[in-house]
């Protein structure tokens, strides 16, 4: 038996307001995303909800912590892959695509930084008339400059041939 007492239980689902507030759901910045708050929300409900005849079942209820657990590990470490991959373009140059209208803009530019804004990994370039701007991780079109194309579509200027 736990040390937990219904007592504990229920000041447990008064501090986090569970089943006295409904929660607005046009509130939240993405309402496809579910956090750690809202799978305790829904277990605490699960419990209040079971009866002696039909009672909550401990190792369904491990599994779903398990899961959860090991969805927020995977996103922690999607977002840090995302961070390395980001700061290791510092000092690089990169072509960022830019739309303008029905036209694609090519500026290429010198990573100098990156950031999180908007919960989105940024980066900041320095292009060669000495602008610094910031651009998503999507608008990198290749690492380097992209070749220049004559109106056919064909390669005006051939990468030189990597030494070593």
């Amino acid at each position: 038996m736990s040390d937990y007492s219904m007592a504990d239980i229920s000041s447990l689902v008064k501090s986090i307001g569970a089943g006295t507030t409904a929660l607005n759901s046009t509130s939240r910045k993405n309402n496809t995303e579910l956090d750690m708050t809202d799978f305790l929300q829904l277990m605490i409900v699960q419990l209040q909800s079971q009866t002696l005849d039909n009672t909550m079942d401990t190792s369904e209820m491990m599994n779903q912590m398990v899961q959860m657990q090991m969805i927020s590990a995977i996103t922690n470490m999607t977002e840090t892959n995302i961070m390395s991959y980001a700061s290791s373009l510092v000092g690089k140059e990169v072509t960022i695509g830019i739309i303008n209208g029905d036209k694609l803009e090519e500026r290429v530019v010198t990573v100098t930084g990156t950031a999180m804004s908007d919960g989105q990994q940024i980066i900041f370039g320095t292009d060669e008339k000495g602008r610094t701007e910031s651009y998503a991780l999507n608008q990198i079109m290749a690492i380097g400059r992209l070749p220049e194309l004559d109106e056919d579509g064909n390669v005006v200027n051939k990468p030189t041939e990597p030494v070593g």
